[in-house]
């Protein structure tokens, strides 16, 4: 016989819009605050729920956030469009290209 113990978590600090967030998940699902609190810690855990694909929540592109200037936005985008440019030629050294548009 497996005996597990249930382990409890405090969490003090939560602001207005996450209580509401945390209220209207709970009310939407018709869940307790409890098990919509462990549904939105699995998420963010990357951790899914029974019978569903892991959600991850990730941060890896946070630090760009906010970052890009303008003349960073264009010399992307005209990148890109080269791209584009390039996926027009065909038969180039035995290779064929589809044009996405």
């Amino acid at each position: 016989m497996i005996v597990r113990m249930t382990t409890h978590l405090t969490i003090r600090g939560l602001d207005a819009e996450i209580e509401a967030e945390l209220k209207a998940l709970a009310r939407s699902r018709n869940l307790s605050i409890n098990k919509a609190a462990l549904a939105l810690i699995r998420k963010g855990a990357g951790i899914a729920e029974p019978g569903l694909e892991p959600e991850r929540i990730g941060n890896a592109l946070d630090r760009f956030v906010g970052t890009w200037s303008a003349s960073d936005e264009k010399e992307v985008l005209d990148a890109v469009a080269g791209l584009d440019n390039l996926l027009h030629f065909t038969n180039v050294e035995g290779l064929s290209f589809i044009p996405l548009s």
